[in-house]
């Protein structure tokens, strides 16, 4: 007998609920917008596993790819056990991430130190590459998606809107996040929510492009787009580059932000080749040997960033003149507080570059 849900009540399903005849409901994981995830108990294999509802219109005739979802395997993707239809919508059913995602350490407008930033996002690029090699595209890269185990590994999952590139390298548009979506898949969604018929628009370098931009999301503390609602968002990416990173993100090594950069082109010809050219690049980036990181904001400043190098700790930190239109940055020896160089001053619009020379200075 086939499990019939009606679609309202899929993201409202009670304790002990059974999907497919197989799958019993323990509890809500959460709901985003593309579907709502569930911990349940795998009657077939007696343990726990979370499985996510796809709450979108995909026609099921998309999931003829789940045979290769389940045979997908590799050291940074997220073990997927099975992919079926329930009641006509797709649903994947993969381990439970114990250890959240690279999402919940980000503090929002400060983000993560960039080293662990680069390193989780190279794992991710690792489980798409493994992904693109099998023929499968992932369609919604984003720090949420990039679950840790462990060992502090970011593991790639949440493959509900994967999709099978045809032999051109193309895939139909399934969905995705607008904040991470690539100008032509958005452009794509747009045209889409009109009603009109559109080419495939997802490939490698839509999915690089997804890369690059959880990368910017991590290293900034906040998404490279941020509108008003969906259709704003795919407006904004359509219409022009993200905010610059230089100036978000002065404490971050050039070369990673050149990095960012190149994958989030907007002519996907101009983008890595591949996740694994986008892997190489950040692999081989050297840092500095004092760690800088942004930091929350004390009372009265503005901008804080600590910079560790052995056992020397500088803080920077840039307030608002009472009256002027110039800010102050003052550099100290942590924890004594001594001053490192005198008092420096900058106007807001010249801060990033005055504070990304002193990260220099002192490296």
């Amino acid at each position: 007998m086939v499990t019939l849900i009606p679609l309202i009540a899929f993201d409202a399903l009670p304790a002990g609920f059974i999907i497919g005849n197989r799958y019993e409901v323990i509890s809500s994981l959460g709901k985003g917008g593309q579907g709502v995830v569930y911990a349940v108990l795998d009657h077939h294999l007696q343990e726990e596993s979370a499985l996510k509802i796809l709450l979108s219109s995909a026609p099921s005739e998309v999931w003829r790819e789940a045979s290769l979802l389940t045979r997908l395997s590799g050291k940074f993707l997220l073990p997927v056990r099975n992919a079926d239809l329930a009641s006509g919508l797709p649903f994947v059913v993969t381990e439970i991430a114990q250890h959240g995602t690279t999402f919940d350490e980000m503090i929002p407008n400060i983000g993560i130190p960039p080293e662990r930033a680069v390193q989780w996002v190279i794992h991710a690029s690792r489980g798409a590459s493994r992904m693109h090699d099998q023929g499968l595209l992932h369609n919604d890269l984003k720090p949420e998606n990039l679950f840790l185990n462990s060992n502090g590994d970011a593991l790639l999952g949440d493959l509900g809107l994967a999709s099978e590139m045809n032999s051109s390298g193309f895939a139909p548009l399934t969905g995705g996040t607008p904040a991470t979506m690539s100008p032509e898949v958005a452009a794509a969604a747009l045209v889409a929510m009109t009603g009109a018929p559109i080419a495939d628009p997802c490939s490698v370098a839509s999915d690089v492009y997804s890369l690059g931009a959880s990368l910017y999301w991590l290293l900034a503390g906040r998404a490279p787009y941020n509108g008003n609602d969906v259709r704003d968002t795919l407006t904004r990416v359509t219409a022009g580059p993200p905010a610059s990173l230089s100036s978000l993100t002065p404490h971050v090594p050039r070369g990673i932000r050149d990095v960012v950069e190149k994958s989030m082109s907007r002519l996907p010809s101009d983008r890595y080749p591949n996740a694994g050219d986008f892997d190489y690049a950040l692999a081989k980036h050297s840092y500095p040997k004092r760690k800088w990181s942004r930091q929350p904001s004390h009372p009265g400043h503005e901008e804080c960033f600590v910079g560790v190098k052995s056992k020397s700790t500088l803080e920077v930190c840039a307030s608002t003149q009472n009256g002027s239109s110039h800010m102050t940055i003052a550099v100290t020896h942590q924890p004594s507080g001594r001053n490192a160089i005198p008092l420096a001053t900058a106007t807001r619009a010249q801060l990033p570059q005055r504070l990304r020379s002193i990260f220099r200075n002192f490296n």
